[in-house]
């Protein structure tokens, strides 16, 4: 669905509204790609693989890679031979010394300067994309949305124009509804990859401060 079907369908969804008296284009536009920025920040938090890409960097001649322009959330750093490179604090680059390391400032990335950091050669990049922008009537989100939450994203964008009109009971209504939305998004992202493997059974991520993996309590 391009941006014009998600606001033509929210704008169906009460007969109060005005349509284009309500908001103009950009605004629309303006909030389609906050409200994806939140979806985004949600599958970065929950399941960063939802919307994972890779590519290849080259090693820069002045010393440093530059990580893509795309790039909001950097999971995984590897050397052509797939050996892992761990990301140190600029501040504390002798943190991991026996291991392939790199430290970030702005955009780029630099060998930290231990033994067997990686230096000219090309890194895999594994990452999330920043969330889509909608700049035209015309534009889709990317392929790897996921098309059975278009209702949520009509659903979102209906709760912003009752919210902005003053409609009370139109906006409660949205709300309730796009709450539903929520758990399913997030019940989604628990179970996209459920037959995810890893070491020891353990999970990379703790969603709440609640669950703990058995073996990592503090005592």
């Amino acid at each position: 669905m391009d941006a014009q079907g998600f606001i033509t369908a929210a704008v169906a969804r009460s007969y109060r509204n005005r349509g284009d008296v309500m908001a103009s284009t950009d605004e629309y536009l303006g909030v389609l790609s906050r409200l994806f920025y939140g979806y985004y920040a949600d599958a970065a938090d929950q399941n960063p693989a939802v919307f994972a890409k890779r590519v290849l960097v080259s090693w820069n001649v002045l010393g440093y890679w530059e990580a893509p322009t795309d790039q909001y959330a950097l999971y995984q750093l590897t050397t052509p031979t797939g050996a892992v490179v761990y990301v140190v604090p600029f501040n504390q680059r002798d943190a991991e010394p026996s291991e392939a390391c790199v430290y970030r400032l702005g955009s780029r990335y630099y060998p930290a300067g231990n033994p067997n950091d990686p230096v000219n050669v090309t890194l895999t990049w594994t990452y999330q994309p920043v969330p889509p922008v909608f700049t035209a009537l015309g534009d889709t989100p990317p392929t790897e949305w996921p098309e059975q939450f278009d209702e949520r994203v009509i659903v979102d964008l209906a709760t912003y124009l009752a919210e902005k009109d003053g409609r009370t009971e139109d906006m409660a209504a949205m709300q309730a509804e796009g709450g539903k939305w929520r758990q399913l998004w997030d019940r989604w992202l628990g179970v996209a990859d459920v037959n995810t493997v890893r070491k020891f059974g353990m999970p990379e991520q703790v969603p709440t401060t609640q669950v703990q993996p058995v073996g990592v309590r503090g005592g």
